[in-house]
């Protein structure tokens, strides 16, 4: 989370292609850890709102270039219905119920969407 900050501190217009590639090279590693960077993006943005537009740019750019993260997996339940993970360790929380593992797989990259962490992000901001 460190290299995030240091990222988002430097970021202008000048280096933004630079920086972005950048935070695209941080492996993340769980759902925690990718709700942790949207969270610390979300705030640097409230924190410099000159550099709001900057932000978001960002955010489109993270957003679009967000692949299946490799820490979402499809774990078989005992009862032989496929649930998803969304933690690299092996005692993660399996979540759902589905017939096939390719749903399972599909639901697990809708939790851990970028833009859907965001929404979730900015709606709970300004619920309170």
């Amino acid at each position: 989370l460190r290299k995030v900050k240091a990222i988002l501190n430097k970021l202008t217009l000048d280096n933004f292609e630079r920086l972005y590639t950048r935070l695209l090279e941080i492996k993340m590693t769980s759902h925690a850890m990718l709700t942790a960077v949207v969270n610390t993006v979300f705030d640097e943005a409230l924190n410099e709102p000159l550099f709001g537009p900057i932000f978001a740019e960002l955010c489109v750019h993270l957003s679009n270039n967000s692949k299946q993260w490799s820490f979402i997996r499809a774990v078989q339940n005992s009862d032989g219905t496929w649930g998803f993970t969304v933690s690299s360790s092996d005692d993660g929380e399996v979540i759902g119920q589905y017939d096939k593992e390719e749903d399972a797989m599909a639901a697990g990259s809708k939790a851990a969407d970028f833009k859907r962490i965001l929404l979730n992000k900015c709606q709970k901001e300004f619920e309170t």
